[in-house]
């Protein structure tokens, strides 16, 4: 990352021979030609967005709107969609409640899938309200649907239809409908802590006898799985942070600079008072350079915002996806164990106590952990399937992220380099303009 230092000393300017042997001095040399620069070229691997695969319709979100005041107020943002095969076309305005609900649709109709992140409800880059906020969610929501519409098994769905071409008022009242379904906001938190009372209780037939012979037989990698995702999460987090830092500094040192500036500009100001009227332009030179500088590190920082943080927190949602499709497959693999120790507590009783009750209790229970086995199956084969995809599109994703921001570094290390390398020749005639007249008041000592 760019860094806002230089070297620790400064050479001192020697006097010039002409100078000290009384005669006018050569002006200075022009500086050196600067090098060529590093930038690379621009690529495809620099467009901002998420890479997509082929897609059949083009998703935009624009236009947010506020609906009421208040405590009701909300938002509403304009969904264009275009079928590239067709070129039908379909308009609608959609909540960001509808939005919520077609993710919680998707997942609940594709386990094993990873569904797409949608920003989340409150503010987190900005003031809920502030433009930055607004933008920041629309973004965001852009990005959950064109997500959406390049994934294979998502795109096709009907859900995802409805939410393209279904009229404002009916997909309104669909949405209400599932809301109310839901219950109060209380019932919800009620439903929550069932949930993952019920999970534990799942959980622990997992470390069973029976059950744990049956993850072992079935799942030995879950571990692995869950723990790769926590480690991902956690290492996102880490440079999350790192990025958040660097810019504050940069942001920090703008400030600095801009002061710096400020102060060489009283400076001048004062020795112009002094008929220095050449130490007076290389300051004013050196505060413009400074406010300069100042501007371009305030773009890196704006730079590393949009091009590195941003991305980051988003896959660091996204892990909360893939979170969410690991600890789906833990839930099914805890039901299969669950109905290995049925089907060994039946044959138990069977082998105690021959009876007709007992062998169809046992066939029952068998024909339950057939069904538990081909879900888990279904949800392991689909996981495998999206974490390969999911994996792959973020190391193409990170590639391109990772350029991006070095190639944005370079770029402002070379800017600021040169803005600096300009100053030079005009403080340069200070030091010439100096020794010359400490030459001319020694020579008129001496006479």
């Amino acid at each position: 990352m760019m860094e806002g230092g230089t070297d620790s000393g400064f050479d001192e300017i020697p006097v010039p021979a002409a100078a000290a042997a009384g005669k006018a001095a050569a002006p200075p040399a022009a500086p050196a030609a600067a090098p060529a620069s590093r930038v690379p070229a621009a690529s495809d691997q620099d467009v901002v967005g998420p890479i997509v695969n082929v897609i059949s319709r083009r998703v935009t979100v624009s236009d947010p709107q506020k609906e009421g005041d208040g405590m009701t107020a909300y938002y509403t943002y304009r969904v264009n969609s275009t079928e590239l095969k067709t070129s039908r076309h379909s308009s609608v305005s959609r909540r960001y409640s509808g939005f919520d609900y077609l993710q919680k649709q998707l997942a609940e109709r594709h386990p094993g899938v990873i569904v797409p992140y949608l920003p989340e409800k409150n503010a987190v880059m900005g003031k809920v309200g502030s433009e930055e906020f607004i933008e920041a969610r629309r973004i965001g929501l852009q990005n959950f649907l064109v997500r959406v519409e390049s994934h294979p098994q998502l795109a096709v769905d009907d859900k995802v239809t409805a939410f393209m071409e279904m009229s404002d008022g009916d997909w309104s009242k669909e949405v209400a409908k599932w809301d109310a379904a839901q219950g109060s906001v209380s019932a919800r938190f009620g439903s929550l802590f069932k949930k993952a009372k019920d999970t534990t209780a799942t959980y622990s037939a997992t470390y069973t006898e029976a059950g744990r012979a049956a993850a072992n037989n079935i799942d030995p990698d879950f571990t692995l799985t869950d723990t790769y995702v926590t480690d991902l999460a956690l290492s996102l987090e880490s440079i999350r942070n790192s990025s958040s830092s660097s810019i504050c500094r940069q942001k920090d040192y703008a400030d600095s600079i801009t002061i710096f500036g400020e102060s060489c500009t009283q400076l001048a100001a004062a020795e112009r008072s002094h008929n220095s009227e050449r130490f007076g332009a290389a300051l004013d030179k050196l505060a413009s350079t400074a406010a300069n500088v100042a501007k371009l590190h305030r773009q890196v920082a704006d730079s590393e915002r949009l091009e590195l943080l941003m991305p980051v927190r988003d896959y660091i949602f996204m892990t909360e996806r893939v979170r969410d499709v690991v600890m789906k497959r833990g839930q099914l693999l805890a039901n299969y164990a669950s109905t290995a120790n049925t089907v060994a507590e039946k044959k138990q009783a069977l082998e105690t106590v021959q009876s007709r009750a007992n062998e169809d209790a046992l066939q029952a229970a068998l024909q339950e952990q057939e069904r538990s086995k081909a879900s888990y199956d279904d949800c392991c084969t689909t996981m495998a399937a999206e974490l390969e995809r999911f994996n792959r599109e973020k190391d193409r994703d990170f590639r391109r992220y990772l350029r991006k921001f070095a190639i944005s570094q370079i770029a402002a290390a070379e800017r600021a380099a040169a803005m600096w390398a300009d100053v030079l020749p005009a403080i340069d005639q200070v030091s010439l303009c100096t020794h010359r007249r400490a030459y001319a008041y020694a020579c008129r000592i001496s006479d």
